[in-house]
């Protein structure tokens, strides 16, 4: 009967203490996130900050910031004489000796009709990317509109491919149309490009504004990790 007591007691000690134990609650993602919080965050202001600056540097970066560059040399009578240029967004560059000059593309002189009407492309969607990164850090300043910021990364981040890619593929395409510059010698266009003939050496060179896309995919890519943010945030 001592016994039978005992387990009826420790049985019932044993209910109140589940009863009365504290929910274990799980890490949420991104998705779990209630979007009218409000409130400041830090983080998504920064970042978003960050992707802006880099758009604005690809817009108005100049000579330091061309997407690419073409560089040559002429043996003439023994003497070499060498010349390059750097595609701006905005001009292009030219450097024969201790000479540099910047010419806009629409400049009639240029003859850059297909090159111009890249880089008019090309800064809508730098300003398209100029406006997402504001957008994301007036989310993260305000705490306003939160709801979209998966969205709003997630267009930013194709933005930056799509901008590589453009600048990859389109930009020599561009030049060859305007210059016959690679058909001259008998090559298709291509970023990457080097060709020795006849006391004449071409090449192309990697521009740094190939990095501001580059660093606002990255930034991008660690939101999206960061947050847990999945394919149902971005399309829901």
């Amino acid at each position: 009967m001592s016994d039978d007591l005992n387990e009826t007691m420790e049985t019932a000690s044993e209910n109140a203490d589940s009863a009365t134990e504290e929910p274990v609650i799980e890490n949420s993602n991104y998705s779990d996130v209630d979007p009218g919080g409000g409130g400041t965050d830090d983080n998504l202001r920064n970042f978003g900050g960050a992707i802006a600056v880099c758009a604005l540097l690809a817009l108005f970066g100049g000579q330091t910031f061309a997407w690419w560059g073409v560089e040559m040399s002429f043996d003439f009578f023994g003497s070499k004489i060498e010349m390059g240029a750097d595609f701006g967004t905005n001009e292009f560059y030219t450097e024969v000796g201790d000479e540099s000059n910047g010419t806009a593309y629409d400049d009639k002189d240029m003859g850059f009709d297909e090159v111009d009407s890249f880089f008019s492309t090309l800064k809508i969607m730098l300003y398209a990317l100029v406006i997402c990164g504001a957008g994301l850090a007036y989310m993260g300043h305000s705490g306003e509109k939160t709801e979209w910021s998966a969205k709003v990364i997630a267009v930013a981040a194709l933005l930056s491919v799509i901008i590589m890619l453009y600048v990859f593929f389109s930009l020599p395409k561009a030049y060859d149309d305007d210059s016959k510059f690679f058909d001259d010698n008998g090559d298709d266009p291509a970023y990457f490009y080097e060709h020795d003939e006849e006391g004449v050496e071409a090449k192309t060179t990697f521009g740094l504004g190939m990095l501001l896309p580059l660093v606002s995919l990255g930034i991008c890519g660690y939101m999206i990790k960061d947050r847990g943010i999945t394919l149902e945030d971005i399309t829901g």
